[in-house]
């Protein structure tokens, strides 16, 4: 009867805490979106994105189709840390890693609706390099990427001519 009541009072215990866990926090939405991303599960992260990210994710999942099956099972154990979040407003920034790599990489997410979404462009790294300044990171609502141009890159391209 002791291992009944135990049994019980863990599973309750376990319940109310799975519950009051937040998962509309930016680092739940980040973490669930970044793991369902990198493991090829675009199905799966399509309901914590924004339009733009979504068709963005749509476009991920045809390619998919093009990898072979012993890809596929790497991509399923590839790990991914969430290293901080820093949230202002309506709008917050993951800094995570991929793998065994250190190299940190960012993340934009945005508050819709009350609700948590990534908001993945390809110019998510800069953008959310400005997030420690007084202005949000940019987020991408037009559809285009406003990715900054290297002018010292373009006059050496032209100096070659």
């Amino acid at each position: 009867m002791m291992k009944v009541l135990r049994t019980v009072s863990v599973i309750l215990i376990a319940g109310i805490l799975l519950v009051s866990c937040n998962k509309n926090s930016p680092k739940s939405v980040a973490t669930t979106w970044l793991n369902d991303f990198y493991h090829a599960d675009y199905d799966a992260a399509i309901p914590f994105s924004t339009e733009i990210t979504k068709v963005q994710l749509e476009q991920f999942s045809q390619l998919y189709t093009y990898v072979n099956d012993s890809m596929k099972k790497d991509l399923k154990k590839i790990p991914v840390t969430i290293k901080d979040v820093k949230e202002k407003g309506d709008t917050a920034v993951a800094t995570y890693t991929v793998g065994d790599k250190t190299k940190e990489q960012n993340l934009v997410l945005i508050k819709q609706n009350g609700k948590w979404l990534v908001a993945f462009t390809k110019s998510d790294a800069f953008n959310a390099k400005d997030f420690n300044s007084d202005q949000p990171p940019a987020t991408d609502t037009t559809g285009t990427n406003n990715v900054p141009v290297d002018t010292a890159a373009t006059d050496t391209a032209k100096n070659r001519d």
